[in-house]
């Protein structure tokens, strides 16, 4: 839910309710749901399938739903909403922009990164001819259309998107704004991707130390652009750099007093990239516990995890099967594969996925079979 803020700038509605969007309260999001989803059941004289109205409200309801990372369920509305804005409106008008850009981040969500590319290139292109060159939504659009450049190889033209980004960022809100240091960190990411870790790690030190100053060291945005960093380090042999830069931001996340959905990932994302970092180290087992408690917490927040979040903590309870904490693995199987039902609805693959693992493992251990290590951590000295 880390892109809430950007999903809103296509929603047509302006009630005080939908305002409260921003800080990302459920009950609003899921009682503004149920209203919209209930004025598209209502019948009407004068509303039809390509009623402006109607169009309206399927890219507000689509909207929504992304925030509630209910992807699969708002393409349909906002590939209707386009289709109908687009012949109505034309697609350059500013409501068509917004549900090209709404569509090409769900489907970018949904992993069909070809499909989302051209979408997010339209609403690009449709923002820039609207608002000129220097604006917030221009850089939006242009991280999201390198996002989906990158998830399609296209690294040399993804370096360009986040550059152009960067510029409409610092053009309009400034270089220390998150989406000037989301720019920084994707031309980053761009760069390791087109074999340049060196060149990598100069923006991305930038960027980190900006992103801690600016938006605080425990922040998802500091977080994601400190794992980055990490990788550039570890790829031109800084290994132990890279571990501290981990170390002190996962420190950071954890000492946080930010109670929110996001914070709560935050912390689980930097536990996770440092336990990965640690493989075979003393403190793996300490990290990797430590991000199985904040997963059991995560999961009983009142926000949709969002099937990402919730595969990544299928593979965490993987690796504490391991032999690093087994109970904890597979209480948190049982709480993945309850939460992909509730989020999903009954009969998830995914929820099957995560209770046959979990039973895979009772089984080894009611057999005295010992769990298989893909590697071998060592419990650091006593």
């Amino acid at each position: 839910m880390q892109e809430a803020s950007g999903l809103t700038m296509g929603l047509s509605i302006t009630s005080p309710e939908i305002r409260a969007l921003e800080l990302n309260r459920l009950e609003v999001l899921e009682a503004a749901v149920e209203i919209l989803t209930e004025e598209l059941r209502l019948p009407s004289a004068t509303a039809g399938p390509a009623d402006l109205e109607t169009l309206s409200t399927e890219n507000d309801l689509g909207a929504l739903l992304s925030i509630l990372e209910r992807f699969a369920e708002a393409k349909p509305r906002l590939l209707r909403a386009l289709k109908g804005r687009a012949k109505a409106l034309g697609a350059f008008h500013p409501d068509t922009v917004g549900t090209y850009y709404n569509l090409g981040r769900a489907l970018f969500e949904l992993g069909e990164y070809e499909a989302s590319a051209p979408r997010l290139a339209r609403a690009l292109e449709g923002w820039k001819k609207a608002l000129g060159p220097l604006h917030p939504r221009v850089s939006l659009a242009s991280i999201s259309y390198g996002k989906a450049l990158l998830s399609t190889g296209r690294a040399q033209e993804a370096l360009r998107s986040f550059r152009e980004a960067h510029d409409a960022a610092s053009g309009s809100v400034g270089d220390t704004h998150s989406l000037a240091l989301a720019a920084t960190t994707g031309a980053g990411e761009s760069l390791m991707k087109l074999g340049k870790p060196q060149l990598a790690g100069i923006f991305l030190r930038d960027a980190f130390k900006l992103s801690a100053e600016h938006l605080g060291p425990g922040q998802f945005q500091t977080v994601s652009t400190a794992i980055c960093l990490s990788n550039a380090l570890t790829a031109i042999g800084r290994r132990e750099q890279a571990l501290k830069v981990l170390r002190s931001t996962l420190k950071a996340a954890q000492t946080s007093r930010d109670a929110t959905y996001g914070a709560t990932q935050a912390v689980i994302l930097a536990a996770g990239a440092l336990a990965r970092a640690l493989q075979g180290a003393g403190d793996t087992f300490g990290t990797l516990k430590a991000c199985g408690v904040k997963a059991l917490a995560m999961m009983e927040l009142p926000f949709p995890a969002g099937e990402d979040t919730l595969r990544s903590h299928m593979k965490l309870a993987e690796l504490l099967l391991e032999g690093v904490s087994i109970s904890q693995g597979e209480a948190i199987l049982a709480k993945v594969a309850e939460r992909f039902e509730q989020d999903f609805g009954p009969g998830s693959t995914a929820a099957a996925e995560a209770l046959e693992l979990r039973a895979a493992s009772r089984r080894k251990r009611r057999g005295g079979a010992k769990p298989v290590r893909s590697w071998a951590p060592m419990r650091p000295p006593r």
